[in-house]
């Protein structure tokens, strides 16, 4: 359980086994997510794949080369939160409660739906986003530069100076999203014109 990994030497908690705040949880130890707090917490080396995170709470918190692949995080919150060379497939996004400020470095996100999210500013940098949901979602100001988009779905998206520098495979319907000021690099900007059946030589 969550309390057997608390250390006071490396921070306090709070609210008894509610609430954690300046704690360093590491890997080959068990425990818990769903209904705590997190405040300025890291993670590191963890294989939480298809645990319940259910109503949890995450604030100004890193994961560090995790497994969170298939968890659960209905009702979760994140706010502020930091992912590094996590692999986290298969994860329905759209069910948390929460979603702030939000940051994946080369992580692996295939499969994941972050449908109709309010995630403006969100950062995807080097990322495997293969078959990822992202419909009627606002990614406005985003960054998904150098990440992998291989049949992603942006449907109904609000892209607007969302970042798409040296990312590869995405395939953006232009009629179908706001993308007002998103910046993109050669070649790979070549293909949002197939849509329109032109020549280009």
């Amino acid at each position: 359980m969550l309390e057997k990994l608390t250390n006071p030497s490396k921070g306090s908690y709070m609210d008894s086994d509610k609430s954690f705040e300046d704690q360093c949880f590491e890997a080959d130890e068990s425990f818990e997510f769903a209904g705590h707090e997190f405040i300025s917490c890291q993670f590191i080396g963890l294989n939480l794949a298809e645990l319940s995170l259910k109503g949890a709470r995450f604030i100004e918190c890193s994961f560090k080369r995790c497994n969170l692949s298939n968890a659960s995080v209905t009702g979760a919150s994140f706010r502020d939160v930091q992912f590094d060379h996590c692999k986290i497939i298969g994860v329905n996004w759209s069910s948390v409660s929460s979603f702030f400020e939000l940051q994946f470095r080369e992580c692996q996100l295939n499969y994941c739906v972050f449908q109709s999210l309010k995630m403006g500013s969100t950062v995807f940098k080097k990322c495997s986003l293969r078959e990822v949901d992202f419909s009627e979602s606002d990614l406005k100001n985003s960054n998904f530069s150098f990440s992998d988009l291989s049949a992603s779905s942006f449907s109904g998206c609000n892209l607007e100076k969302a970042d798409f520098r040296g990312a590869v495979g995405y395939v953006i319907d232009l009629s179908n999203v706001k993308i007002r000021k998103a910046v993109f690099s050669l070649p790979e900007v070549i293909g949002l014109l197939h849509q329109f059946e032109i020549e280009i030589e």
